[in-house]
């Protein structure tokens, strides 16, 4: 049915693997789905000056979101700061690639 009505092509989700375990995951599922400590831990890597001391929780949600938007930030936040739920590994991720 989905694809008889076109639907299937309209669906481009960026998909990453992990090399060791071989999981997959939706890359915008694997972002939303960190801790608000990683958040943090992320946003102080990208800039930070900016992001020295306590913060409030809801600054660290929207600026989490403003700052990792574009693809090129994605994709150095995937590739060397976010570990795999499942088997806990560091830059085992490959690239983002779309998903149909």
């Amino acid at each position: 049915m989905w694809e008889a009505s076109g639907h299937v092509a309209n669906f481009t989700d960026p998909m990453v693997d992990c090399r060791q375990c071989k999981a997959r995951y939706r890359v915008d599922v694997l972002l939303e789905e960190l801790s608000l400590k990683k958040k943090k831990e992320i946003l102080r890597t990208l800039d930070p000056a900016a992001f020295a001391g306590q913060l409030q929780d809801q600054t660290v949600i929207d600026e989490f979101t403003r700052r990792v938007s574009a693809d090129d930030v994605i994709a150095n936040v995937i590739q060397t700061m976010v570990t795999c739920p499942n088997c806990g590994n560091k830059n085992t991720f490959t690239e983002a690639a779309n998903s149909t």
